[in-house]
Order: C-alpha cells, then structure tokens, then sequence
C-alpha cells in the first residue's frame, strides 16, 4: 500500500515510499545494481515465492534494500553470484561448496544459516526382512536413493559407505528434479515406495522425510506399512549442515552488513517476524554461519565429480493408484565407482596407539580388507580418555564428539566427563570387535622403513620382538604421554615443591592447602586451576604468555 497517491497522470511523481520502509521497484525505472542487496533463490517449490516475497517486504522495512529472482537449478545460480549478476545465494550445501570451490580460497563470504540446517541428518534404512542389523550388511544389497545430486539422500551417504568399504550390489538414484539438489525430496520419496514394493532392500533418506513418512504426511506412503516393512539401521552417515547465505567477498560491504544485521533483527516471539520465519522452517533463530559442517560434502562432492556409476531410475504413476509408481532401470554400469576397489587383502598394516583415532583407523581399514594390527602401551584402549588430570571431560555437546555411525547413549546437549567418554570408546570398540586387533600393554620402541614396508620393535613384559608389515600408521595423537612437554624452568633444581604435567594431576588432595601455579592458559590449566581452587589450594596462579 502506497503512504501517498499522486494522479496517474502526472509524469515523474510516483513515489514507492511503503508503509513502514521502501521499496527497489520504481516504475517505469530501471533499478541499478548498486542501490540495491539482490539474492538469487533456487525455486524448488511454490511456497518459495510467497516467502521471499514476505521477506523482501520485511528485509526493505528493516533498513535493506533487498529484492530477489528465483532460479530453477543450483548450478545456475551459483553461476549467476561468481558473474556477479546477483549479490546474494541462498545456496544449499552442495551449491555452498560449488561457489567456494569456483571463488577460490576466501573468494565466498558466508552470512548465516537456519537453526534447522545445523547438523542435518540423513538416515540408512532397510526392509526388516533383508535381515540389514548393521551398515556393513549392505554389501550386496540393492540400495535405493534420493537424486544423485543430493546431499542428504545420495552424495553424503553413498560416500559414508564407500569409506566403510562397504560394496552394495546395486545403487538405484531416483534421479528426480535434478537441479535442485534434493531440496524437493521426491527422489526420496520414490526410493521409500521402491523399499515398500521390494524393489530394494535398503534405502538411504534424510531424517526429515523418514519421519513425515511415519507421521502419515507423505500422500503416497502408508505411515503403517512403512513402520511395519522397514527399520533404521542404528549406524548413521555423518550429519552436515545445509542452507548457507553466501556472498561473494569483493561484494560491496555495505550490502552484506545492511542484509545481516536486519536479518538477525528477526525474533521468532515477535509476531510480525513468526509467520514467515515458520515459513521458512526456522524452529527459534537465523543462525550465524559456520564452516566445519561442509567438511564431509566437500570431500562427497570431489569423490562423484570424476566418475559416477550406478543406476537411476525414473518413477511413473501407477493407473489406478494415485501417487504410487514403477521403477524402470536405466543401467550406467555397476558399482558404487569411488576410485575403484581399495581392498588389498594381503596386506598388513601396523597402527601406533590404540585411542580414538587408532580405533577409527583399525575399522576403516579392516573394511578395506587390510589385516590390522594396533599396539597400545596401556592396559586398555582409550588414549588420553583412559586416565587424564582429575575431572577432565569434553568441552563441546555430545554431538559434537562422537562417531558418526554410533551415537552415543547420553542425553542431547550433555557434556561427558572423561570416564563418560571412556566407557563410550569402549562400547564402540566392543560393538565393532575392534579390540581383537589390539595389542595391549606393549609399547613402541621404534618403526623403521624397509625395502617393501616398515619394521616395528615393540616390548611387552620386558620382551622386545620384531614384526613386519606392509605399511604403517601413526596414531598416537597430540596429547600422548610420550609427548608430554616440561619446560626447563631457569633455577628449577632449587625449586622444593612438585613439578608435574597437567596429566598427572589425578588428586585434587595433592593441591590442598598449597600455592599453586598452573602454566599455559588452555582448558586443560583452566580445569586444573579450578580444580586446585576447589581443593582448597591456599593460592592460585594462572601464568600466561598472552591474553585468553
């Protein structure tokens, strides 16, 4: 609604003042580039119009001059941002690594993110009669997918398994609005009515469309057939992050900073903000933006771009059952196709320690068809969680600090204690019969290359041996006891108290009514000077180089 009327007559005075802000649209005049924040948006479904049509109404009362165009395909308006045709992406995760990919390093700035794009799951699910209890059963199963181009239902995942070594016999990718990058979920949803009519065993989906299967929100699926016919395997492909807003870095300043600081002006309680916040999915907040959760569709993207084989398929409705279709396989050659058999079942692989990356490494191989042999000094496996300085733990949320494919038991959003986590490793450990190839109490002496692999010397019960093997794994990690650090200190010979390292420090008693000085300003000194303070230390000193 116009603030003002002018007659319709009179040249040159019509006003696109609106209520409560203004306007990029001038009639009869063409906008210029640079009075204005314009976003491209991949149109993947009705609704998102209306959308950004409230937005646009919102952003330009805020203070920025925002419109946008809606583009049918992810690679085209990526395209369109490195062209600097637009100022702005709203890009899913795979256009995000496609833009920064081009851009080159620093080339892409990115703005912000949905709460719902954090750490986005997809899921691995089976008939319940495929007799599918864990992921390393899919080898030689047929496996249905969302379209090839989509993150959650066929890139993340596939590569999830490829690294697993696990070899299905079959991939079938419902190659459905291709373009959209899955963001239309129809792929999905053919490859759950595929799984119904057993034209695969196992099938892999994002969270979100499994469970509106099973809350009856998906027209064509049975919500009791599918909780009667399939199952989730417990393993899970690693989560990532979704949506980013993305900019291009040589993009006037001014443009970015008018559109993020009106965008997190926005407040789900507020009511003129709610309705197109819940619109747009968004559960409390915009979210600032963040770069980890891209890592694992990086390394996805780069492993499909060379090669991809496997089947797609394209879906037809049924005559006389709405919503419900047939499969038809259009074969490209066999295999999953990630560079190629990497099982080498002769070979023999000695790993150095037996923490959490030792354990990671034992399974990734020995899925690989390697033979693995792991040393680890201690008496159990665990690395620095098997014994730290009193009352260590994890300084991030749970989620944040576990194995992709095995979730830890502990409520959302609790920090384990170090025992926590130690008994976590060892039900990983446990579950996967890791622990056979590990040797325990035997320590390291030396590794030394040979003509064809490496020499280990090892020493258990003061008995030294060698042991050959054809390539060699270093897995003791930064906080090994073996690289603990001491300084020197100038005059330490006539210091009378106990000098030790933040691990040996397992009884706050051994701090009680003492001066204690801890040196380094990192969370193992902040835990242990806190610590020491509860113990009722007389003093305590924090010493550090820097400011925290």
């Amino acid at each position: 609604m116009f603030v003002r009327h002018v007659p319709w007559h009179v040249p040159g005075r019509y006003l696109a003042l609106r209520r409560g802000g203004f306007s990029t649209w001038h009639f009869g005049r063409l906008p210029r580039k640079e009075d204005h924040v314009l976003m491209g948006a991949v149109s993947y479904d009705p609704a998102i119009s209306s959308i950004w049509e409230k937005m646009k109404d919102y952003l330009n009362s805020a203070g920025c001059p925002f419109d946008f165009v809606l583009f049918s395909n992810y690679e085209r308006q990526v395209a369109a941002l490195l062209a600097g045709e637009i100022d702005l992406a709203w890009n899913g995760p795979v256009a995000h690594v496609l833009a920064q990919q081009h851009a080159g390093p620093g080339g892409v700035i990115s703005l912000g993110m949905r709460d719902v794009d954090c750490d986005f799951i997809s899921l691995c699910v089976a008939r319940k009669d495929a007799n599918v209890a864990s992921v390393g059963e899919v080898t030689g199963k047929i496996v249905a997918t969302g379209a090839s181009d989509s993150p959650q239902a066929h890139l993340v995942p596939l590569f999830w398994l490829d690294e697993l070594g696990v070899k299905p016999a079959e991939v079938r990718a419902f190659d459905m609005d291709l373009g959209k990058h899955g963001d239309t979920a129809v792929g999905e949803v053919s490859a759950l009515e595929a799984l119904l009519e057993g034209q695969a065993q196992v099938g892999l989906l994002s969270k979100m469309m499994w469970m509106r299967g099973l809350q009856g929100q998906l027209p064509s699926i049975d919500a009791k057939q599918l909780e009667e016919t399939l199952e989730v395997i417990p393993e899970s492909p690693p989560l990532f992050d979704h949506c980013q807003f993305d900019v291009l870095a040589s993009n006037p300043a001014w443009k970015r900073e008018s559109f993020c600081d009106a965008l997190f002006k926005m407040d789900i309680r507020n009511p003129k903000h709610e309705e197109v916040m819940r619109l747009e999915g968004i559960q409390d907040s915009w979210m600032p933006p963040r770069q980890e959760g891209y890592a694992v569709v990086q390394k996805a993207f780069a492993s499909f771009q060379p090669k991809r084989h496997y089947s797609t398929v394209a879906r037809t409705h049924r005559p006389g059952r709405p919503g419900m279709s047939t499969a038809t396989a259009m074969s490209r050659g066999g295999g999953l196709g990630l560079g190629g058999s990497r099982h080498v079942s002769s070979s023999r692989v000695g790993v150095v320690g037996g923490g959490v990356a030792g354990l990671q490494v034992i399974r990734s191989l020995r899925a690989k068809g390697f033979e693995v042999k792991a040393f680890e000094q201690d008496a159990k496996i665990g690395g620095v969680w098997r014994e730290n300085y009193v009352n260590f733990g994890v300084q991030v949320p749970k989620q944040l600090y576990e194995f992709p494919d095995f979730p830890s038991k502990l409520p959302w959003g609790q920090y384990p204690t170090g025992q926590e986590t130690q008994h976590y490793v060892e039900d990983y450990a446990e579950h996967f019969k890791l622990l056979d190839s590990v040797e325990t109490n035997t320590k390291v002496l030396s590794v030394k290359p040979q003509e064809d692999g490496w020499v280990f010397t090892t020493s258990k019960d003061g008995t030294a041996k060698e042991e050959s093997f054809d390539y060699c794994v270093i897995a003791t990690g930064l906080y090994s006891k073996t690289k603990q650090f001491l300084p020197k200190l100038p005059s330490q010979e006539l210091f009378q108290g106990q000098a030790l390292h933040s691990t040996d420090f397992q009884d706050p008693a051994m701090a009680e009514g003492k001066r204690v000085v801890v040196v380094g300003n990192g969370k193992s000194a902040v835990d242990c000077a806190v610590e020491a303070f509860n113990a009722k230390a007389s003093h305590v000193t924090m010493v550090s180089r820097r400011r925290w």
